[in-house]
């Protein structure tokens, strides 16, 4: 029997999720769906085939046909919303980032553990076909051992094409909350190791961005954080690396078509792995070894996870049904949301930041060849 989801907040980013959620993967049930907006939430219950829509968070919150509650609301909302999921008994996943505050990061992943339930945060995308591709060369040596790396994201922003998107430029958005999890989750995972200190510079080359789509096409609004920032970074094992998020840069060079135009390269004492944009599930995994003329790109071994948000809430369903660890955690989304507070705060202050939290053992990898509609 699959796991019965609620989910909150039917904006943008909920189509994805519920088609996934609904459609694609067995180990999921949306049976409600809830928005401040109740024609909202009409309109995504019909299109998904969802069977009850409701206006009211405490209402879907007090049902008995919800294990899972599937956060989407903007990131102010997410601590208030999640800790109300918590107290109410039901599990948790977030899209990110997991809170606004470390404070309230650790109180949200200290009442899971108190109350003997889940709470994980995107991104997921640690699961997809890509990042479990390269995971595999990695493991297998072809690099050697991990020394360095660099990463970027590196794009114009959401102001041309998102309908409401000045959520995003401010506070709990911007370009290391909302575009370097993903970056930080890939190294964390793939590396195994934890991150334990941070420098972070920026800069804030626009003061105001116009509104490109939607009812509010044209309407101005004032930008409220750095949306150019530089990061160094350094993580166990003797490994440092270097960062750039930008919600401002319209054209690169850097990175590859195929890749999204984003990337991250690993180093290592045997050659070089270079991942597609960690935003996405797929896009193309290249290596070259030091002794190669060229680069060769891997086969991919997961070919039904390409276009899979909300993976992760499919992860935490089959954690439940199989009664087992999910691959993504409390402790692991705490730690990558500590490096975001950290770099954020260091932007502010200019100064090196020591991260507190670590990770613990990495879980099994997704297995090879399963089914469209599977995941284990």
């Amino acid at each position: 029997m699959p796991v019965n989801v609620g989910l909150i907040g039917c904006g943008v980013i909920s189509k994805v999720y519920l088609n996934n959620l609904q459609n694609v993967f067995d180990a999921t049930n949306v049976t409600v769906v809830a928005d401040g907006r109740l024609e909202r939430a009409q309109e995504r219950a019909a299109e998904f085939e969802v069977p009850t829509a409701l206006d009211s968070i405490p209402d879907l919150l007090s049902r008995d046909d919800v294990e899972i509650v599937v956060n989407l609301t903007a990131p102010a909302q997410h601590f208030e919303i999640s800790k109300a999921a918590l107290l109410a008994g039901k599990n948790v996943y977030t899209e990110k980032p997991l809170a606004l505050t470390l404070q309230e990061g650790v109180e949200l992943t200290r009442l899971a553990e108190e109350r003997g339930l889940l709470i994980a945060s995107a991104p997921d995308t640690i699961l997809g076909d890509a990042i479990q591709t390269a995971r595999h060369a990695i493991d297998a040596g072809w690099i050697g051992k991990p020394f360095g790396f660099t990463g970027h994201a590196l794009w114009a922003g959401p102001a041309s094409w998102h309908p409401s998107p000045e959520f995003l430029y401010q506070p709990g958005g911007g370009p290391i909350l909302d575009n370097a999890p993903y970056t930080i989750a890939a190294l964390v995972y793939l590396l195994e190791a934890s991150f334990r200190r941070v420098a972070t510079f920026g800069s804030r080359p626009f003061k105001e961005l116009t509104i490109g789509s939607g009812r509010k096409a044209g309407q101005k609004f004032p930008v409220g954080l750095d949306t150019f920032v530089a990061s160094a970074l350094e993580m166990d094992g003797d490994i440092a690396g270097s960062m750039l998020h930008s919600m401002s840069v319209p054209h690169t060079k850097l990175g590859d078509p195929r890749q999204k135009d984003m990337g991250i390269e690993i180093y290592g004492t045997n050659g070089t792995i270079i991942l597609p944009g960690p935003a996405f599930h797929d896009g193309a995994v290249l290596f070259r070894s030091k002794e190669a003329g060229e680069w060769s790109e891997l086969p991919s071994l997961y070919p039904h996870l390409r276009d899979v948000r909300g993976l992760g809430a499919v992860e935490l369903a089959s954690s439940l049904l199989e009664k087992r660890a999910p691959r993504i955690d409390a402790k692991f989304s705490l730690h990558v949301f500590e490096v975001l507070t950290q770099m954020v705060e260091g932007n502010d202050s200019k100064l090196v930041h020591n991260i507190g939290s670590s990770v613990g053992p990495r879980g099994a990898g997704v297995p090879i060849g399963l089914e469209p509609g599977q995941f284990a």
